[in-house]
């Protein structure tokens, strides 16, 4: 496939660490992305904490995220279901450790630019004592 040739139909998977949601921030925005990518005649699905096992709490969703995914592309990329995947940002890093042929998808990654703000807003209100964050918080945010 050239993806620099923009008339061939393109299979893409969009992912987001959210439950799928036109009118939200980033699942929204992952949502008119896959809007503007059916307007030119490209095939797309989804894959978000909507596609995960019921009544998971949600601190699970969040931490196997990866790993539900990682699943779920090596099953689509055996059966070369799948061109591309464009993938919120830390969502495919497990399956992109694991894929192992040059026909896998290609993989895009994302960002809605604001989590680094976030992170650095959550700290300093956590100096001026006006939020706690918890002990795990690290573990996602600025460790693992």
């Amino acid at each position: 496939m050239n993806l620099g040739n923009y008339t061939e139909i393109m299979k893409i998977l969009l992912t987001i660490h959210h439950n799928l949601n036109p009118n939200a921030g980033a699942p929204g925005l992952t949502w008119r992305l896959s809007q503007e990518d059916q307007k030119l005649g490209h095939e797309v699905e989804y894959y978000s904490f909507d596609n995960l096992p019921q009544k998971l709490p949600e601190m699970v969703e969040w931490m196997l995220f990866p790993e539900f995914l990682a699943s779920h592309l090596l099953a689509l990329s055996q059966k070369q279901a799948v061109d591309v995947i464009d993938a919120s940002t830390g969502d495919a890093w497990v399956w992109a450790k694991l894929r192992r042929t040059d026909n896998s998808p290609v993989l895009v990654t994302r960002s809605h630019g604001l989590k680094h703000i976030m992170h650095l807003e959550n700290l300093e209100e956590t100096r001026l004592g006006n939020l706690n964050l918890s002990w795990k918080y690290p573990l996602y945010h600025e460790g693992f």
